[in-house]
């Protein structure tokens, strides 16, 4: 958690410093010093969550126009290569959402008193929206949250993939799991009904809670993985283009109408809100999505497949709801409007959090984890130069 929180902040972070701060939470969180954050740990840590050795240099932090003509000319070779249409290849990428956030108010309880002395939540999914480059197919979408199980899920048929992890976040194993369960079913099914040749690709950004091309590969070779290069991802990358930005603001537009919809302060309709309310939403966001949009997404890396202009829609919401949420709530309308069209800082992926609450955090999901060891291990994975040159730029430096 503090090291995908430091890198998302684009902090370099050396091997000392991740052995350091490796026994700091080990210390504060077990009350016991008996871990030394050996060399054989620290590369185990690094191979399980796949951080990769990397130099930073300077300009590696902004976006590097300058890499998107290459790759452009790689992705469309590899495209013609495999004979795919754009009905055959897909795009997914994460994004971190906050169940019922609003801009410096959290509505925890109707039956606290003092505003100011509200603590945060911090409940938040992950969600993975994919779909094709024509725009007639899009996925189910993934939603992670921390639980396994919630309540709410209780005798429902959802109408999204859930997955429980104890951070909400995407890691390697469900990322595969979701490959080789729901992507790959679902995108053999749907080109079997439309007529279309049993092959795919998938396009991804290189982040570390991605497996590898080699693992993101079917059996028969019908479906694979390419990577976008890390610098000019955010540039290039189709769900970067309106679209993640569209189901937010819906959702968000929904979540301020169900806000005003009831008759009670709406402190206590938000406390309300459930999982199952946030499935659902987040699911009819998604189909809210004009096949238009998704399309026109693909423009700044495959231009030849947009025929005619496309104007993305605009998502509002109306001033009378927006004057009676900041009446009621002490929200400002420009705070809640900048919230609303997805400007504030807390639309980054990874909340920021103290040290302090990381280990509140974790501290009631502590397990005794064999990998976590400090024992040496005989062979700690070796990394290439090529290895370097395709991995995701997380600025591990050298030691």
């Amino acid at each position: 958690m503090w090291f995908l929180q430091e890198r998302n902040m684009h902090a370099p972070i050396s091997g000392p410093m991740l052995a350091m701060k490796a026994k700091f939470f080990y210390k504060e969180i077990t009350k016991k010093d008996d871990f030394v954050a050996s060399k054989g740990w620290l590369e185990r840590f690094k191979s399980r969550h796949g951080i990769r050795l990397m130099t930073i240099t300077g300009g590696k932090l902004s976006n590097d126009a300058t890499c998107i003509e290459p790759f452009k000319l790689r992705f469309l070779q590899k495209v013609n290569d495999l004979n795919l249409g754009p009905s055959q290849v897909y795009n997914a990428d994460e994004s971190g959402l906050f169940l019922r956030v609003m801009p410096n108010k959290t509505f925890v309880s109707c039956n606290e008193k003092d505003v100011p002395g509200r603590k945060v939540s911090k409940e938040r999914v992950t969600i993975l929206p994919c779909a094709n480059a024509a725009g007639t197919h899009a996925l189910t979408m993934v939603v992670i949250g921390k639980s396994n199980k919630p309540r709410a899920f209780k005798n429902i048929d959802l109408p999204v993939h859930y997955y429980g992890q104890k951070s909400a976040w995407m890691t390697k194993d469900l990322f595969k799991k979701w490959f080789d369960e729901c992507l790959a079913p679902e995108v053999r099914k749907w080109l079997k009904d439309h007529n279309f040749p049993q092959k795919a690709l998938l396009l991804l950004d290189n982040a570390p809670d991605h497996p590898s091309e080699e693992e993101l590969t079917t059996e028969d070779k019908c479906i694979t993985a390419m990577f976008l290069p890390p610098n000019c991802t955010a540039l290039i990358q189709p769900m970067d283009q309106n679209i993640i930005q569209f189901v937010k603001q819906d959702y968000k537009k929904n979540l301020l109408l169900r806000a005003v919809s009831k008759d009670q302060p709406i402190e206590k309709t938000l406390k309300e809100f459930n999982m199952k309310d946030l499935v659902f939403a987040l699911s009819q966001s998604w189909s809210a999505l004009p096949s238009s949009t998704i399309k026109s997404s693909w423009k700044k890396l495959w231009p030849d497949i947009i025929t005619t202009p496309s104007n993305d829609p605009q998502i509002s919401v109306t001033s009378e709801v927006i004057e009676q949420v900041s009446t009621e709530t002490q929200i400002s309308p420009e705070d809640l409007e900048v919230w609303c069209r997805g400007m504030d800082k807390e639309e980054n992926v990874f909340l920021e959090m103290p040290d302090e609450d990381i280990i509140k955090e974790v501290s009631n999901n502590t397990t005794n984890d064999q990998e976590d060891n400090d024992d040496v291990i005989a062979t700690a994975p070796q990394v290439t130069d090529q290895d370097a040159v395709n991995a995701f730029e997380l600025g591990f430096v050298t030691e």
